[in-house]
């Protein structure tokens, strides 16, 4: 008899520490000393979610969402440059560094890989001013290691007076999203590395559970997270995305023709399974269709992935991109 394949073994859970050198948590009061809001000096701005307006026309403000938390500087020199080093927020690998300050508003930035029981997931590290000497792609890093300086790259973008490190934890949409990219002609290409394909999570509210719940995990966290929204959507296989993260898919394996899926605030599939016969014919011949919005999780609109139309919800231009990395 043939002995059974040994169970792969399962990641342990991760526990992410604070990405700079700074006492953490403080009380709210003190967040304008430990976040830097942007031009507007609302400290919201400084923080994840729907936090931001950006410029649709001459005369008209759209909310912008901001994928991560800005971290102000604490150390300069006598010229006033950021002497903060920024630091790895767990044991993990280098996935990707960004060398050159102009080819992303991300400007000089570092991606790290991290290995979980919720599935592999990401923690960026963006606006550097340089990167750790001898950092480099698949090599290994140690929660605290030195991951680069914190900065205001692109400096056309960020002044030096708001220099900062901007953190995001998250996970990546589509593993092929480089061929997506490619078949786009789209430059300069970033491979999966790209911010389009890392979708964010709130790292304020997961540091803070971190720092006060000894058995927090990541899983947990996902578990919590209230769907902004809900789509049924054709797909000629079954997603990269559930594929890495099976354990978000429920029931029988993807037999076609169209998925049911939860979605967060911006993006971020929380759970599949197959549509059911009447979702498939609601449906209909469209490509995707806004089952139900949950407007107080949406807030602001979110990442502006759905937008309303006739009396309800449709994909919106940045949806219709987003779903269309999803499924490639």
């Amino acid at each position: 008899m043939r002995p059974e394949p040994a169970a792969a073994p399962q990641a342990p859970d991760v526990r992410l520490r604070f990405p700079v050198d700074r006492e953490f948590p403080v009380p709210e009061s003190e967040y304008p000393l430990l976040f830097q809001p942007t031009e507007s000096g609302r400290l919201e701005s400084a923080l994840y979610g729907s936090t931001r307006t950006r410029r649709a026309s001459k005369n008209r403000l759209v909310p912008s969402f901001h994928e991560g938390i800005d971290i102000r500087a604490s150390e300069r020199d006598s010229k006033g440059r950021p002497r903060d080093p920024v630091l790895a927020a767990a044991d993990g690998a280098v996935a990707y560094l960004n060398r050159h300050s102009g080819n992303s508003s991300y400007g000089i930035y570092a991606v790290l890989r991290h290995s979980d029981r919720a599935g592999e997931f990401f923690t960026l590290y963006a606006h550097l001013s340089g990167l750790a000497p001898g950092l480099a792609a698949g090599g290994r890093i140690a929660a605290g290691d030195t991951v680069g300086l914190l900065g205001n790259t692109p400096a056309d973008i960020i002044p030096l007076a708001r220099a900062h490190l901007h953190f995001e934890v998250g996970f990546m949409l589509n593993a092929r999203f480089d061929q997506w990219y490619r078949k786009q002609k789209l430059v300069p290409d970033h491979g999966d590395m790209h911010g389009w394909n890392l979708i964010g999570l709130d790292p304020l509210e997961i540091l803070l559970r971190f720092a006060a719940e000894p058995e927090f995990t990541l899983s947990e966290h996902l578990r919590e997270l209230a769907p902004a929204f809900h789509l049924v959507f054709r797909a000629r296989r079954q997603l990269d995305f559930f594929e890495r993260h099976p354990a978000a898919w429920s029931g029988e394996p993807y037999g076609g023709p169209a998925i049911f899926m939860a979605v967060s605030e911006n993006g971020l599939p929380l759970g599949g399974r197959n549509a059911s016969p009447e979702e498939t014919q609601r449906l209909g011949k469209a490509r995707a269709l806004v089952a139900d919005v949950n407007a107080a999780v949406l807030g602001r609109n979110g990442a502006r992935l759905v937008e309303r139309a006739n009396g309800g919800w449709k994909l919106a231009g940045a949806g219709e991109r987003w779903l269309g990395i999803l499924v490639y």
